[in-house]
């Protein structure tokens, strides 16, 4: 039987190299816990307007698809309405991954910028 691990305590294939779709649960899970101690303070996204989000939910999405590929299992959930909030590792993505870059790249813009108006 397995035995359960302490919140926070995540193995430690999940702590190395670039956050991925595969490790970014156990990724956010750590670092909320162990990095920042959230404790239950953690930023988090809300559908209940009694509770409005403390985190940027549009800059968490652009996170999900350009850094990771598509939303985590997590966050999927959330998505769907099965949760009412969702906890993120931190208020913006670029904070908890320092390797993201939430600009759009140069040549992105100038295309953008190139194009007649319709």
């Amino acid at each position: 039987m397995k035995s359960k691990r302490p919140f926070g305590e995540i193995p430690d294939w999940a702590k190395k190299g670039p956050v991925t779709l595969r490790n970014y649960d156990l990724r956010s899970e750590w670092y909320g816990a162990k990095i920042k101690e959230w404790r239950d303070g953690w930023p988090f996204l809300s559908t209940d307007p009694e509770y409005p989000a403390t985190a940027d939910q549009t800059a968490w999405e652009a996170y999900f698809l350009k850094q990771l590929g598509a939303f985590p299992p997590s966050y999927q959930l959330f998505k769907r309405g099965v949760m009412r909030a969702y906890n993120l590792p931190d208020v913006k993505p670029e904070l908890f991954d320092t390797s993201y870059d939430p600009r759009p790249k140069l040549s992105v813009i100038r295309n953008v910028m190139l194009e007649p108006p319709e």
